[in-house]
């Protein structure tokens, strides 16, 4: 007999939204936030994209209703998260431009909000250099160029996409470069501080863009940008801006002796850790990158010549990042930690500090000042909805080794991390009772492990990005 209160997370197949007019085909894919899905117009004959609002690990579905149920989090929050994901099709629909992906319809029904966009056939750029290697510069020249366009049309409306990266480019049969996945976008003011929330992509994101109130601008999306181009020709991700302070980036020239002098500045000067030495707008990079107005070669400190201030600061936000990874945001209630502070024999207790606005308190070995031996670290202490627990090994300021990451609503992980990622073999225990054992990559699960679903369902499988892709 079917239990009509079991609980699952995607919309099956044959699905009717809105009295019908669409019916769910597939799963395209799932993330933190939404799951998305290719959909089928049943009136026009037309296929869709459809983004549905769900907080992974914070949401479950009823069976036999197909209603979205919260858990863990109270209904003022959920609603709140779904506001903004509401807004992300709001922003959507300001824009109207070639290279951007066009929001078509926005509804809400089984509890939830439903984003509708139309279905682009192509592969990500990411997709593409992974399966035929770094791409030809005037490929890429080509691509970018499109990007650019996307971006500075979107600035003009003083917007922010704030998560340019190879995975969020869609090519199409024809080469048009399509941007999609506004989710993290912002309204911003040029170079003035403002106070966003820290999203985004190691790698593509420009040191700024790791703290919540900072300065930020053009600048912001153009670092990304160049980041982009460097993977496209170089077919390696760049190295993270908190990695940069203390170790060298290779220029792309490095990785591929065929890219000039020329394109190898440019990207340089894209990819500047101070705001003040990239180009200030998407206008300078192109006339920069296509030798309108070739820019000037910038020099800045080599990595680990800074103080030792900036080496602690870069080291925090390194370890706030890859907690941030993880984390969805909870609502349990603690009592706030009573913290002191004592030093002794190369051992602090309780030592609180606050790096851009957020704040860490540490009990354990240091060395050179920074965390360095068994340690436990409270992040966000004085905060109820996003105070998180690690207890384990670090190395010269990085979570490196065994360790143990807990969090409010039950959420865990236990295993293996390198440089603050989760690398290696571990244990994911989720608050809503699914539970990951296998391995892991750059903070997501990559390569074969056991699985066991909402409904305890065991799989078995290989997982890429957090997806599992064949079950065995």
């Amino acid at each position: 007999m079917e239990d009509n209160n079991a609980s699952f997370r995607e919309l099956a197949p044959g699905t009717a939204l809105l009295n019908g007019t669409y019916t769910i085909e597939r799963t395209i894919g799932a993330g933190g936030f939404g799951i998305t899905y290719y959909a089928k117009h049943t009136g026009l004959n037309n296929y869709y994209v459809i983004k549905e609002f769900f907080l992974d690990g914070r949401c479950v579905r009823n069976t036999q209703a197909k209603t979205v149920i919260t858990q863990g989090i109270n209904e003022d929050t959920y609603q709140k998260y779904r506001q903004k994901f509401i807004e992300e099709a709001q922003t959507l629909a300001k824009l109207d431009h070639p290279n951007i992906v066009k929001v078509m319809n926005v509804f809400d029904e089984n509890n939830t909000s439903y984003i509708v966009m139309p279905f682009v056939e192509g592969k990500t750029l990411q997709g593409l250099v992974e399966k035929h290697g770094q791409l030809d510069y005037n490929t890429a020249v080509n691509y970018i160029g499109q990007l650019s366009e996307a971006v500075g049309h979107i600035h003009k409306k003083d917007i922010l996409h704030r998560d340019i990266k190879p995975d969020n480019i869609i090519v199409t049969p024809k080469n048009t470069v399509v941007l999609i996945d506004f989710g993290s976008a912002r309204e911003f003011v040029h170079d003035k501080t403002q106070s966003h929330t820290t999203m985004l992509t190691q790698g593509y994101a420009p040191l700024e863009q790791y703290a919540a109130n900072s300065r930020k601008g053009a600048y912001s999306d153009i670092y990304a940008i160049g980041a982009t181009l460097y993977f496209a020709i170089t077919g390696q991700k760049p190295l993270d801006a908190t990695s940069r302070t203390m170790e060298t980036m290779p220029e792309p020239r490095e990785l591929n002796t065929a890219i000039s002098e020329d394109a190898n500045r440019t990207i340089m000067k894209a990819m500047q850790m101070k705001a003040e030495n990239r180009h200030q707008n998407i206008q300078e990079f192109m006339d920069d990158l296509l030798g309108v107005r070739p820019s000037d070669p910038i020099v800045e400190d080599k990595a680990g010549s800074g103080s030792k201030s900036k080496m602690w600061i870069a080291i925090i936000i390194a370890l706030l990042l890859g907690i941030a990874g993880l984390v969805l945001w909870i609502t349990l209630h603690k009592k706030e930690p009573t913290v002191t502070t004592v030093v002794q024999n190369n051992q602090v207790t309780d030592k609180k500090m606050t790096v851009y606005g957020d704040e860490y308190v540490y009990t354990g070995q240091i060395k050179d000042g920074v965390p360095h031996g068994q340690g436990k670290a409270v992040f966000n202490p004085g905060d109820k909805d996003d105070r998180i627990h690690y207890e384990g090994a670090f190395i010269n300021g990085y979570r490196e080794g065994k360790g143990l990451l807990q969090y409010n609503d039950g959420m865990s992980y236990e295993g293996d991390f390198v440089k603050n990622e989760l690398e290696g073999r571990g244990k994911l225990q989720f608050g809503d009772g699914r539970y990951y054992e296998g391995s892991f990559s750059h903070s997501q699960r990559n390569g074969y492990g056991n699985y066991t679903d909402a409904a305890k369902k065991q799989h078995r499988g290989e997982f890429k990005d957090d997806n599992l892709v064949r079950e065995i």
